[in-house]
């Protein structure tokens, strides 16, 4: 164990490996067209958490079909609660990756949702009102936020962002109304 970093294959859709890089800042690297990386740091909340999940590993991890890895410094760890690379190999066992996507999977869709809010709330403020049609200024609004965190982008991805906001805001309104009609019928009483 020579090297000062391990790279430890981690199996995530792309736009959530690019909304982690920018959440961790940092840039994604590549060695080759089937080894892209990003730097893991422990000062970042994210990174934290993986550091926090990685586990000790007595034999090195085999050579996996993944393409896109983390790369952990051999020296980021203390022994206690967290392995240190440079007595350790370092790997990631399966319930700490579902754990892991999950958890930057939710930090994307609250982040996303917040951020189109605020667009909607801003063009409100600014003389919007209900009868124009909302969904130009929620794909802007999802299209400048994956330009501000690198996240890639296609035809298929902005309908389903525009599906999780849409979903979103009526559940907010399904929410809402549930409270007040059980505000209502306590004061009946």
């Amino acid at each position: 164990m020579t090297e000062n970093c391990q790279f430890i294959p981690f199996d995530i859709p792309e736009y959530l490996f690019t909304y982690l890089a920018s959440q961790l800042n940092t840039v994604i690297n590549s060695d080759d067209a089937n080894h892209i990386h990003i730097e893991v740091d422990r000062y970042s909340f994210l990174g934290k958490q993986i550091h926090d999940q990685l586990k000790a590993s007595e034999s090195k991890p085999l050579e996996s079909d993944a393409n896109l890895f983390l790369k952990v410094s051999n020296w980021s760890g203390n022994n206690y609660e967290m392995p240190q690379g440079r007595r350790h190999f370092l790997m990631f066992p399966e319930s700490a990756v579902v754990k892991m996507i999950e958890l930057i999977k939710s930090d994307f869709n609250e982040s996303l949702i917040t951020f189109v809010k605020g667009a909607e709330f801003a063009h409100s403020v600014n003389g919007w009102n209900a009868s124009q049609k909302r969904k130009g200024i929620r794909t802007n609004a999802i299209k400048e936020f994956c330009l501000k965190h690198h996240v890639s982008f296609d035809d298929k991805n902005l309908e389903s962002f525009v599906k999780m906001v849409q979903r979103a805001s009526k559940a907010k309104k399904k929410e809402v109304f549930r409270i007040e009609k059980k505000l209502v019928q306590s004061l009946s009483y």
